[in-house]
């Protein structure tokens, strides 16, 4: 990096943690409006190179990137919030032991229990990188929580990732398992954030076709819905946006999926199911500047038109993957919260 860029960083990296202490991500931006701390954050990214590059890479080369982002991140952001029980265990699976981490606040509970999905579109992500909304959600939302390690593409193509994730949301709502993180099966989430919330999405439709265990909300973050569809004004207007543009998603897309007709199937593609009726209330989240936000707010639309309980959270200002920077991005933790709350109230 040069010496003007380095200045440029330092300025960038003051300013944004300047923004830390203000009280402005506590007013609602309207529409158009990029939060002043993401525009910051995009311009340190830009000094470190092609923020557009992710599809040039291989798998494992975009999970090392995404590593060493999140170093950064960590590095000039404050703590995580603080979960006294934290452990790391494995839930028998259709291929082997699936990695999980559980999180339980104090107390004795019963706590309702959120099965979270990460996101990564499929290709990125584990239980560390994970780690950051696993522990608010515990912390805030008073909740115990199951981290999934799902196995990911292209080594582990579609149906893989969404078999592991069945399988723990089916391990969490058996009582005897329950007791052992003080959760209530009558109080089960599945949730998670753009390819995981795909996942829940799918798993919620697959719970309803095998008559499944009773799932009391489905909280869907920046959700992938219609895999066939990468045309909505969403897509058009945000093609280039850093963090995630078209080419990203198409990438993920080309590794998760066998062939092109799995798009076609509901539980690649939920949007696109003929039937929606009966499916878990759902909490859906968008973000504004983010190419998905079509896809989160057209699959609500079909929720709500199927009789389904839909609470549409829709955050201004915010990029994708907003939850995943709440140190860094205050009002990234503001909708964290929000949302959080919104999801205590629809529990009870």
């Amino acid at each position: 990096m040069k010496i003007t860029d380095t200045i440029k960083a330092t300025w960038y990296l003051t300013k944004l943690r300047a923004l830390n202490h203000s009280k402005q991500h506590n007013k609602e931006l309207s529409g158009g409006i990029l939060d002043p701390q993401v525009e910051l954050l995009i311009n340190l990214m830009q000094l470190q190179g092609d923020v557009n590059s992710r599809s040039k890479l291989t798998a494992p080369q975009a999970r090392a990137d995404q590593m060493m982002a999140m170093v950064f991140y960590r590095k000039f952001s404050e703590p995580v919030a603080k979960v006294p029980n934290v452990w790391n265990s494995v839930i028998p699976g259709p291929a082997g032991d699936i990695p999980v981490r559980f999180y339980m606040p104090e107390g004795n509970g019963p706590f309702p229990i959120f099965v979270f999905y990460h996101g990564g579109g499929w290709v990125l992500g584990d239980l560390n990188l994970a780690d950051n909304f696993a522990r608010t959600i515990s912390y805030y939302g008073n909740m115990s929580v199951i981290s999934v390690d799902y196995r990911l593409a292209p080594e582990h193509k579609f149906p893989a990732g969404l078999e592991d994730c069945y399988a723990v949301y089916k391990w969490a709502a058996l009582p005897q398992n329950a007791s052992k993180i003080r959760g209530n099966v009558d109080q089960l989430i599945i949730g998670g954030g753009s390819a995981g919330a795909n996942l829940a999405a799918a798993v919620a439709l697959k719970a309803k076709q095998d008559n499944g265990p009773k799932i009391a909300q489905q909280v869907l973050i920046y959700p992938v819905t219609n895999l066939n569809d990468m045309e909505t004004a969403s897509y058009q207007a945000y093609v280039e946006f850093p963090i995630l543009t078209k080419d990203d998603m198409n990438w993920f897309i080309q590794h998760y999926i066998n062939v092109e007709s799995d798009k076609q199937n509901p539980l690649v593609s939920p949007a696109l199911s003929s039937d929606l009726k009966r499916l878990p209330s759902a909490l859906i989240v968008t973000a504004e500047y983010d190419v998905l936000a079509d896809d989160g707010r057209n699959y609500a639309q079909k929720l709500e038109e199927a009789g389904v309980d839909v609470k549409l959270i829709e955050a201004k200002g915010l990029p994708h993957g907003f939850v995943s920077l709440r140190e860094m991005i205050k009002r990234g933790h503001h909708y964290s919260i929000l949302m959080l709350q919104s999801l205590n109230k629809r529990i009870k």
